[in-house]
């Protein structure tokens, strides 16, 4: 059995100064572009026993599976954030994501 690490509780004192400096909103702004974006890129397959799997492909490691579609996807948007957030902790450069091009 695989273990879901928890998520981190929000520093809510830092969060509220942060807010006032204006910076959470830009930060906030640009991960939600990101993330839509990668997920624009997203691949799906329907596996033999009926099952979904996603992918992003840009973003190494990044892969889902469920018994449904949206629940797939649902998996694959919360793998990726919690990817995102991670890979920052780290200190990883994250992939250039670009629809645009």
């Amino acid at each position: 059995m695989v273990a879901i690490p928890q998520r981190q509780p929000i520093d809510i004192p830092f969060l509220q100064q942060e807010i006032k400096r204006g910076l959470v909103m830009s930060v906030n702004y640009i991960l939600s572009q990101y993330i839509e974006e990668a997920m624009s890129q997203a691949t799906y397959d329907k596996l033999e026993d009926g099952t979904f799997v996603a992918r992003i492909p840009s973003c190494k490691g990044v892969i889902a599976f469920a018994s449904t579609l949206r629940e797939c996807d649902r998996q694959l948007r919360s793998i990726l954030e919690d990817w995102i957030l991670v890979g920052l902790k780290l200190g990883h450069t994250l992939p250039i994501i670009n629809n645009s091009a």
